[in-house]
């Protein structure tokens, strides 16, 4: 949404897909400033913070801080056409979703230590 005196994340930081696609607030956190929120539901005044924090990273960095352009390949893919292998992420259900490509395997998973323990197993 555009309003004349509140900053949208979602434009802000513009989902590498296009602009059918949106990044959460949460996937944002986790990506720009290595926090999790949102893990028991949605909570306003996290939320507010989070945004606020977002948009000061914005500011700091410039215009061009956290866009992906559209066409920019993926190192996945790059990989896969280079060497003519398949790649594997292990990571959670949003990076997963960022690299979902016909040549990437994923894994999601909640936590480092969830993924030592299948390791173990």
């Amino acid at each position: 949404m555009i309003y004349n005196k509140v900053i949208d994340t979602a434009l802000l930081y513009p989902h590498s897909r296009g602009e059918n696609y949106k990044n959460s607030l949460r996937f944002l956190s986790q990506r720009f400033l290595h926090t999790d929120i949102q893990g028991q539901g949605h909570d306003s005044v996290q939320d507010a913070v989070t945004a606020m924090k977002l948009a000061k990273l914005k500011v700091e960095n410039g215009p061009t801080f956290g866009i992906t352009e559209p066409d920019s390949e993926s190192i996945f893919r790059s990989v896969s056409v280079s060497s003519n292998t398949r790649s594997c992420i292990v990571d959670n259900s949003w990076v997963c979703k960022q690299h979902t490509y016909s040549t990437v395997d994923c894994v999601a998973t909640a936590s480092d230590e969830e993924v030592s323990r299948s390791l173990l197993l």
